[in-house]
């Protein structure tokens, strides 16, 4: 929920790929200031989306898709 009270209503998917991203940035200290800049924004808006307070455009969300990706193959 917002700070006016609005709710975002989210796709599914969209819900699950921020889950495996918030997931992925607890395991480590540093890790939502390196994808905000993979991403090119700043790390409070990470925190937003994970709040459910903001969402990622859908470029945004293909490129988490590809750092997710990038990051899974590095951990095998």
């Amino acid at each position: 929920m917002r700070k006016d009270g609005v709710v975002l209503k989210m796709h599914p998917k969209t819900k699950k790929v921020l889950a495996k991203l918030k997931n992925w940035c607890d395991q480590e200290f540093g890790r939502r200031s390196e994808v905000a800049r993979f991403l090119d924004v700043s790390p409070s808006l990470i925190t937003e989306w994970f709040a459910n307070t903001r969402m990622p455009s859908l470029d945004q969300g293909f490129m988490i898709q590809e750092l997710l990706k990038q990051r899974r193959k590095k951990a095998k």
